[in-house]
């Protein structure tokens, strides 16, 4: 990433009771996230997919509805070592991969032969979104619910308020869905569809699917931080990339925070461009749209 003329902070959240949470957030380029080390063979894999109208009716008025399929992915060794471990305590026989031996001197294997995937399927969610959005602006009815969330949303040139309702969906609900041709509208909650009736009252049966996206994502721990980060990968169909790094933190902290990632991230040489940051649903937005264009 380029030099640019800025603050030594990338971010300027703003400071403000009403709102508990802020995430940090930054673009970046692929390459940067392997200069940190990011280990994106493991962690978290992600289908992400879109709902708008073919002329993004939702997003005109603010409106976002995402949904996710999840799956955990660790190495082949890190599976071997757990299941050391897990025999090491129930009979004092087994051994873990580092380069022992088990009760038979057969080797196990040393750290970092295993180049395998074990795949566990996880949780999938729904989620309706705000943004931007005032908070004391918001119907009763919605801030009282628990599925209900706000926090700002902070880029190194913008923020915004958003308030979030989610639905957590039962495991390969998402996949199975789109395996069947089924609208994905189906899965959400009748308080989902209560807010974009509020908000945009467009019809379910004109939405259509952008998507899907598979992400990448794990958990950055940089020796400069006393908090992680949170590193993720989108690649479209097409092959093409976009990254991302970000992190969650009390409002109260976010200029401490802000600093501290900020300095961190520079002494890796990792900026933010010139150009303005552009948010992974407004990208994800923009790559499928010409998908649905009339020729």
């Amino acid at each position: 990433m380029t030099e640019t003329l800025m603050t030594n902070c990338f971010w300027q959240p703003p400071l403000t009771g009403q709102v508990p949470k802020v995430e940090l957030k930054v673009a970046v380029s692929a390459g940067d996230l392997r200069t940190l080390g990011a280990d994106l063979s493991s962690g978290l894999a992600r289908k992400v997919y879109f709902l708008d109208t073919i002329d993004l009716a939702l997003q005109r008025h603010g409106l976002i509805v995402r949904l996710r399929s999840n799956k955990a992915f660790r190495s082949n060794e890190q599976g071997r070592r757990s299941k050391g471990r897990s025999n090491e305590g129930r009979s004092g026989k087994g051994r873990s991969n580092d380069g022992r031996v088990n009760k038979n001197g057969k080797e196990l294997g040393r750290k970092g032969q295993g180049k395998g995937r074990c795949e566990k399927g996880l949780s999938g969610d729904a989620v309706v979104k705000l943004r931007p959005v005032l908070p004391k602006a918001l119907p009763g009815w919605l801030r009282r619910d628990d599925g209900f969330a706000v926090e700002i949303d902070a880029l190194p040139d913008n923020y915004a308020c958003s308030g979030t309702l989610k639905r957590h969906l039962g495991h390969d609900e998402v996949d199975r869905a789109v395996a069947s041709g089924k609208p994905l509208a189906r899965l959400l909650s009748n308080r989902q569809k209560r807010l974009l009736t509020a908000y945009a009252n467009v019809p379910l049966n004109t939405l259509l699917t952008f998507g899907p996206v598979e992400v990448r994502r794990c958990r950055l721990t940089l020796a400069a931080l006393d908090f992680p980060l949170v590193a993720e990968r989108w690649t479209f169909p097409d092959g093409s990339v976009i990254a991302e790094l970000s992190t969650r933190c009390a409002t109260e902290k976010a200029p401490e925070v802000a600093d501290q990632a900020s300095s961190a991230l520079r002494a890796y040489g990792i900026v933010p461009d010139d150009e303005p940051q552009v948010t992974k649903t407004e990208a994800t937005l923009r790559h499928f749209t010409p998908r649905f264009a009339t020729p």
